[in-house]
Order: C-alpha cells, then sequence, then structure tokens
C-alpha cells in the first residue's frame, strides 16, 4: 500500500509542475542557491519514492510522465508594470520528455540504492546466528 500511495504522491507533485501550476522561476537567488534548491526539488522526491518502493522496478513510476505528453500544454500570461510575460508548461515534445527522464530515473534508482545499502549495513552489524 505504501508504494501505490508514494506513486500517486509523486504524480501529483510532478504533474502540476510539468504543467506550469507551480513556478520555481520567481525571485532573484544567488547562482548557488538557486542551483541547490533546484537540485533538491528534483532529487528528493524522487529518491524518496525510490527508497518507499525500495525494488529495482521502482523508476516506472516515472511513467506518469507519459500522462503529461498526452495533455496539452498549458499557457500562462503575467503582467508586470512594463513587461508582459506569457509561459507554456507540458511535455510537448519528444525532447522535453527525455530531458525529465534522465533527471528523475536516476534519482529514483539512488533512493533504491540507499535503501539496498542501508539494508546491507544493517546486517553486517546485526549479530549472526551461529
Amino acid at each position: 500500500m505504501r508504494p501505490l500511495i508514494a506513486t500517486v504522491l509523486f504524480a501529483a507533485y510532478w504533474l502540476p509542475m510539468v504543467w506550469g501550476f507551480v513556478d520555481l522561476d520567481t525571485g532573484e537567488w544567488p547562482v548557488h542557491t538557486r542551483e541547490l534548491f533546484y537540485g533538491l526539488v528534483v532529487f528528493l522526491p524522487c529518491a524518496i519514492v525510490g527508497a518507499i518502493h525500495g525494488r529495482w522496478w521502482a523508476p516506472t513510476v516515472t511513467l506518469v510522465f507519459l500522462v503529461a505528453v498526452v495533455l496539452p500544454e498549458r499557457c500562462t500570461t503575467t503582467y508586470d508594470v512594463d513587461v508582459v510575460t506569457t509561459r507554456c508548461g507540458g511535455l510537448d515534445e519528444f525532447g522535453e520528455l527525455v530531458e525529465v527522464l534522465v533527471l528523475t530515473v536516476p534519482s529514483v534508482l539512488a533512493g533504491v540504492v540507499a535503501v539496498k545499502l542501508a539494508g546491507l549495513a544493517r546486517s553486517a552489524l546485526s549479530p549472526s546466528a551461529g
């Protein structure tokens, strides 16, 4: 049941980001802080899902992005004092899908590896029945 809930939460997290409902590009940040934040925003949810699944098939949760390819892109327009900005979100091209998968699949696998290594360390530290 936990893997199913984790997969649903993964989809609920990523799909609004892919469609542009969540805008992470607001504000002026120092370069290193911004890159660290973006890395955590991508890596942590994926690693957590991989750790909860704990199986090598865990990257199949990224198939949720195929849903985003089928759905139309969403565009929003922002009106500032002297600037009009239109941003469109979605995965309307195959290259965009590949970019998202290249970022998320290794992160999910990192969560799986972390769980496997923790299990090995736990079994190595536990007293053996002899």
